[in-house]
């Protein structure tokens, strides 16, 4: 008997699994499959680019910025590159725009994603001195292309419709970003309507069975074409951010709101983490200022701010900075959840390429304990038939404990014909102990927003103190459940084989949550179809939604969710003001009465 983890990247939501031969269903990353048709089509005139042109993928999640680029192949994220020059990448990996794999995929390379530019006004001499520059990083904490793989760059010839490549990269591994710097000399592509676009040769390796899902990942940056430029222009002179920011809670991604915040905001008043680097080769004088907002009728409203000093920062150096934040800002009140948004901003040169410059954290109090932050970047499990999981908690109340939340990995085989015992254990000299409750689940899949699956208990009970949560196997299959690679809390992992509790090797946090209170039917609402009642336009949208519905519902309620599954926006207004919401891909979520509708809503800017 043994235990397997499977340590490959899965971007936000996706899918890995243990070692097969056969083929199976196509895997696919929920973060982007099921989007309506139609929903990302816009009304943007795609006009010729004049230069520069430049992209950080700061401004945009899931998808690249569709003023800039033609295509959604690469996917747009902030947490898989290992510290890249600014903050966002867009990843060039195995799955297309749906988070599906493939027709080709196979174990020979095969062109998986594009990113391709529009077309852009080069109608220009030799003598403007054009470049083309980027950064790229192999891997990252995914999976680093081999050998055989390779990311490439190509021009595109307009009066020839041809594309010719002019650099590539076979695959390797590294944590580093690279810089390229590319002329563009050649007169067949001084022209108006010149691109580039990036491709990547992807192949699953031989020992790697057909149900792993994602491969061989490119993270690009800093894509930056312009003229008068030269063959030493190798400097972003710029500050940016290149991180998002971490729970300002010190033990806790999350806890229940009301009376378990009131008891262990003392416990759980830490310092919230930034990171910001400068990238130029001269000392940059930064400043910094935070802003804290506290939503308590639907909209976000400025309570606190504070000027937290500035810093002579050194030529290309990284400082990370921790800021205390006290708890007792965060009050209890009647609302069931607590609901914050908490901005970090950099005050740098007018010459700084300024959309880096701001990183925004929501923080939400729901009717959860978690230590993970939404996303899986892994797969845990174990392979024994009886072996057994535990997740340790503790509570800072006695409370109900009603279900538990657990994220599933989606593979290629789903597990969802598999069945496991859900468990809770009281704790005994810090191992899990006898067994509180058990009963028999089978393995779920969430619907929407983050993913995760309630388990609901047949019959509530209370526990306080330190309690675990988890599973025992009923066969050898792996179950694969999320596992958060950014935030470490294996000390408070264990399993058992052959009835000795060990803590995990393995440095993260697995996704499963523990849910109090009366009522945890919002953790994961189950929507029923009311689009013939209620409909939200426009879609995409910029400045504000509407929300029309019949008229003899007078009454409802709407929470807007980031692809995080955070609560960013809730209101019982008509029309809603979205103009704060940055550009990417949310969930609107309506009750009213009995009835639930979620709808897909994209903020383009």
């Amino acid at each position: 008997m043994r235990i397997t983890f499977v340590f490959i990247l899965i971007f936000c939501f996706t899918q890995i699994a243990l070692s097969q031969e056969v083929l199976k269903d196509i895997p696919y990353n929920s973060s982007l499959i099921n989007i309506e048709e139609g929903l990302f089509k816009n009304d943007i005139i795609r006009d010729t680019l004049e230069l520069p042109f430049i992209d950080d993928f700061s401004e945009t999640s899931f998808y690249p910025e569709a003023r800039k680029w033609i295509d959604r192949f690469a996917f747009v994220n902030k947490t898989y590159p290992i510290l890249p020059p600014s903050i966002g990448v867009a990843t060039l990996d195995a799955f297309n725009e749906t988070g599906r794999h493939y027709d080709e995929a196979g174990y020979q390379p095969y062109i998986a994603d594009y990113l391709t530019s529009l077309p852009i006004n080069l109608d220009l001499n030799i003598s403007d001195s054009i470049y083309l520059s980027f950064y790229y990083q192999p891997g990252g904490i995914g999976n680093s292309p081999e050998d055989e793989d390779s990311l490439t760059l190509e021009f595109y010839d307009v009066d020839s419709s041809l594309w010719n490549v002019v650099w590539n990269t076979k695959g390797f591994s590294s944590d580093k970003f690279f810089h390229v710097l590319i002329p563009i000399k050649d007169s067949i592509y001084l022209k108006k309507g010149f691109q580039f676009r990036f491709r990547n040769y992807v192949s699953f390796d031989a020992d790697i069975p057909s149900y792993f899902s994602n491969v061989d990942q490119w993270h690009i940056d800093y894509v930056y074409l312009n003229k008068n430029r030269s063959k030493n222009d190798t400097i972003i002179h710029d500050v940016a951010f290149v991180e998002p920011p971490r729970s300002l809670l010190k033990n806790y991604e999350a806890i229940p709101w009301g009376e378990h915040f009131k008891a262990g905001r003392v416990y759980e008043q830490g310092n919230m983490r930034y990171s910001f680097r400068n990238n130029d080769t001269i000392v940059r004088n930064t400043a910094y200022t935070y802003y804290l907002y506290k939503n308590t009728t639907g909209l976000y409203v400025k309570d606190d701010s504070a000027y937290l000093g500035q810093i002579n920062l050194n030529a290309d150096s990284l400082l990370i900075k921790r800021y205390e934040i006290d708890a007792s800002f965060f009050e209890t009140n009647a609302l069931k959840e607590g609901l914050f948004k908490l901005e970090f901003v950099l005050e740098t040169d007018d010459f700084d390429y300024h959309e880096n410059d701001t990183v925004v954290l929501f923080q939400n109090f729901k009717n959860y304990y978690a230590y993970d932050d939404g996303t899986s970047e892994n797969g845990y499990g174990i392979d024994a038939i009886n072996g057994m999981v535990a997740y340790k908690f503790e509570t800072y109340v006695e409370d109900t404990l009603q279900g538990v939340d657990i994220y599933f990995n989606h593979t290629l085989e789903n597990a969802n014909q598999k069945y496991f015992k859900l468990r809770v254990w009281n704790n005994l000299d810090g191992v899990p102990g006898y067994v509180i409750y058990e009963k028999s689940f089978q393995v779920g899949y969430g619907e929407t927003l983050n993913d995760f699956f309630t388990f609901e208990f047949d019959s509530s009970f209370t526990v306080s103190g330190t309690f675990y949560i988890g599973w025992q196997q009923i066969t050898d299959d792996f179950l694969n459940i999320g596992f958060d690679r950014n935030r470490n809390n294996n000390d408070k992992l264990f399993y058992n084989l052959n009835g000795v509790w060990y803590n995990s090797s393995f440095e993260g946090s697995l996704m499963m949550r523990p849910l109090f209170g009366d009522d945890i039917s919002t953790s994961l609402p189950l929507i029923n179809n009311a689009i013939s009642e209620i409909k939200i336009y426009p879609n995409p949208a910029t400045d504000f939604i509407t929300i029309e519905t019949k008229p003899e519902i007078r009454n409802f309620e709407a929470i807007i969710f980031d692809n995080m599954g955070r609560i960013v926006l809730q209101s019982s207004q008509i029309q809603i003001n979205t103009r704060d919401l940055t550009p990417g891909l949310y969930h609107v979520l309506i009750f009213f009465g009995n009835k639930k509708y979620t709808q897909k809503l994209l903020i383009q800017k």
